[in-house]
């Protein structure tokens, strides 16, 4: 008899589930067993992890056991499970606000000043948005006139100030919604959930299992999955072999 079922949550539904936020309209609740490590990902795989997700990489499962109901403890998938809910209730923290398109930038500044080649003056915009953008909660509470009016305020020209405002907002709110499409696709996106329901007294057993039991790939095996499988034709019989040589030396 299986121990276990499998789920489809979404990113936002793990999220609410870690976070137990007023939102959570399904009530369900993960929490953190005692024998699990802290956080150990770095930024870079955090966002790696988002950008799995918003480009509907597969990855691996998470498992939580059930508890009762509508609660839960995690078995496996702590740190994904972390960087998903810091995701989608800090959508503007600094380390998920990426960089705005040079063409928006480039516009922009052209706008204001339209024989400029100082490249500069586009990381000084950047900085404007990303400024207005950190001191918000959500999406809801943008204003690109608002940001428009924070970047001239911050760049005097001597072009129409009106059509310069315009032009701006319109540039800005582009970001805004490639940003929030992004948002939207990770929520959405689907996370595979096994639910263990087995006895508890064996989950820090499965924790071990699964956390000490993989031998890691070599550099070679890591190598040999991740080069490009197009087909290059060498025709020097002579390196061929030496190749064919080293690889069977490798495998022995």
């Amino acid at each position: 008899m299986s121990l276990y079922s499998v789920e489809s949550w979404t990113a936002k539904e793990v999220a609410e589930a870690f976070k137990e936020s007023d939102s959570n309209s399904s009530n369900r609740r993960v929490i953190i067993p005692i024998f699990q490590r802290g956080l150990r990902w770095n930024i870079d795989q955090r966002n790696d992890f988002i950008d799995s997700l918003n480009k509907g990489y597969p990855f691996g499962t998470f498992l939580f056991a059930q508890t009762n109901a509508n609660l839960y403890s995690v078995v496996d998938g702590l740190q994904r499970g972390s960087t998903v809910c810091d995701y989608v209730f800090n959508p503007f923290n600094e380390n998920h606000l990426g960089k705005i398109d040079k063409d928006i930038l480039n516009r922009i500044r052209l706008t204001i000043y339209p024989n400029s080649n100082n490249i500069q003056i586009n990381e000084k915009i950047q900085e404007y948005v990303f400024s207005y953008l950190k001191s918000k909660n959500g999406f809801n509470d943008i204003d690109c006139a608002d940001i428009a009016i924070k970047i001239l305020d911050g760049f005097p020209t001597d072009q129409d100030y009106t059509e310069c405002l315009k032009t701006i907002k319109d540039e800005i709110k582009k970001h805004v919604n490639v940003f929030r499409e992004k948002y939207d696709k990770v929520c959405e996106s689907k996370i595979p959930i096994i639910i263990y329901f087995g006895p508890q007294e064996d989950l820090s057993d499965i924790f071990t299992r699964i956390n000490t039991k993989g031998v890691d790939l070599n550099k070679y095996e890591v190598f040999a999955a991740t080069w490009s499988q197009e087909k290059k034709v060498i025709n020097k019989d002579k390196i061929v072999q030496n190749v064919l040589s080293k690889y069977n030396v490798i495998m022995q």
